[in-house]
């Protein structure tokens, strides 16, 4: 899954019919610069009703702050608002007025999500790296043999097994009790462990032949539209339902904070006919939705792990 799916996804859970005004960017915008021109999507560049200083639009993945407008389809803005990114931006993209849940939001709310489901909610990708046995070393840098990649977001190690020659070519499981893995304070220290793991092993393998170390991997940040959440994210397939529900949960649990704001009233609502609570007991069925996904995630991930603990 694509991060860009994952945002539309999102969407649609949070605002399924909700339209938002827009515009259309009128020409290449390069990153950094405070100033840009508007037009409408019949290229009326003098039709750009609705913006003015003050609001905030969003265009791809940034967020701007319009400052003063310099003519009626020119405005300065703050690039990069909120944290967004700032980035180049294609003539032709879409501009939306004030969103009530940009991009940027969700893709947030989409990188909160992965932290929280490979922290408290337990979850991992399963992943794996090949050594070879060297009968005079005990301890081995954590990093691939065959591509040179060094180990990344380790979180536990699972099984260490080792493979023999041929006519046999069988991957033996190493006793649990027989190996560890330490961080190493500095790579600069010892450069022979660059990866910042050693493997400390305290048996035996096949000379010349290789180990493959299994071991938990937490996933990591998207920032683009092309990102995948499996190669970039290390998020295992079977759990892609589970980040966009997540991400509008978070999102949901926000609007009530924004609603119960004193300065001003920016839901229009009468609290008669949208109590105070309402937004967030709105989400209570994505939430119990989105911890049946996690549970199931959980339960399958413990038949992958347990089958070779069974070996331990």
């Amino acid at each position: 899954m694509l991060l860009s799916d994952a945002i539309n996804q999102c969407r649609r859970r949070v605002m399924p019919t909700q339209q938002v005004p827009s515009l259309v960017l009128q020409s290449d915008y390069t990153a950094g610069g405070t100033s840009i021109s508007f037009t409408d999507n019949s290229n009326n560049a003098s039709n750009t009703t609705g913006v003015q200083p003050g609001i905030v639009v969003a265009i791809d993945l940034e967020l701007f702050y319009v400052q003063t407008s310099a003519s009626s389809s020119q405005f300065t803005v703050t690039p990069g608002y909120l944290g967004s990114t700032e980035a180049n931006h294609t003539a032709g993209a879409l501009i939306y007025l004030n969103p009530r849940f940009s991009d940027f939001d969700i893709l947030t709310a989409i990188n909160n999500e992965l932290d929280d489901l490979s922290g408290d909610k337990g979850l991992f990708n399963l992943a794996e790296i090949e050594m070879t046995f060297n009968p005079v070393i005990q301890a081995y840098d954590l990093t691939d043999v065959n591509t040179s990649t060094a180990i990344s977001n380790y979180i536990e190690g699972i099984a260490l097994r080792y493979k023999t020659p041929l006519p046999d070519r069988k991957y033996r499981t190493i006793p649990r009790s027989r190996w560890e893995v330490l961080p190493m304070a500095s790579t600069t220290v010892d450069t022979n462990f660059p990866s910042g793991y050693q493997l400390i092993l305290n048996d035996s393998a096949w000379p010349g032949q290789n180990m493959l170390f299994l071991f938990k991997q937490a996933f990591t940040h998207v920032a683009n539209y092309a990102d995948s959440l499996q190669t970039v994210a290390n998020l295992p397939a079977t759990a892609n339902r589970i980040v966009p529900l997540g991400a509008a949960i978070e999102l949901m649990s926000g609007r009530e904070v924004e609603r119960n704001q004193l300065q001003s009233q920016p839901d229009p609502r009468l609290a008669a006919e949208v109590p105070p609570g309402a937004v967030t007991n709105s989400a209570a069925g994505l939430m119990r939705e989105h911890m049946s996904f996690v549970a199931s995630e959980q339960a399958r991930l413990k038949r992958l792990t347990n089958s070779f603990r069974s070996n331990w």
